[in-house]
């Protein structure tokens, strides 16, 4: 199993990722950042880092890296989505290590069976949920940003199943 190493080129990357990542946070190294419903945001590396070293499971794991032939299609990165503009500056996936984990087991099954993952959206920085809020605010479709949600804390994973011979979503 292949995890996000914090020495490596993606180290650049989690830091822009973090800025706005939402989870409880009893430390904050970095300074204050106010977002407009007063939540505790991890946004820095370092306490990132920390929240890791006290509980390996907060570790964001790169899915694409991770499960062997897995998909992805994060519509959040183009304008292919709701707000038919693009929110994210990059087609990554992270997510937790027990959500990756599983998702690596559920791979692994559904191999044998010539299906696969593919995954439209994983973790998501906390300020995507505020702009989601903003276009369309109907919490039967969008979390509320004022508590934050799964995705803003790596704990959801928007996936559906592929054929992995024709690479077409089973309907």
């Amino acid at each position: 199993m292949k995890f996000f190493d914090s020495g490596r080129a993606e180290k650049s990357y989690m830091f822009l990722v973090l800025l706005l990542f939402s989870c409880d946070s009893s430390t904050n190294n970095c300074g204050d950042y106010h977002n407009p419903y007063n939540l505790e945001i991890v946004y820095c590396i370092d306490d990132y880092l920390l929240q890791v070293q006290k509980n390996p499971d907060m570790e964001l794991v790169d899915l694409e890296q991770s499960i062997n032939g897995v998909v992805l299609d994060i519509r959040y990165a183009g304008e292919n989505n709701f707000t038919n503009q693009a929110i994210y500056t990059s087609a990554k996936a992270y997510a937790r290590r027990p959500v990756a984990e599983a998702l690596m087991k559920l791979q692994d099954s559904l191999s044998h069976y010539n299906m696969g993952l593919k995954i439209f959206d994983a973790y998501r920085p906390y300020s995507a949920s505020v702009k989601f809020f903003e276009v369309y605010p109907d919490t039967n479709f969008v979390a509320n940003p004022r508590y934050g949600s799964r995705h803003n804390r790596g704990c959801a994973v928007d996936v559906t199943l592929i054929n992995t011979t024709t690479g077409k979503e089973i309907p």
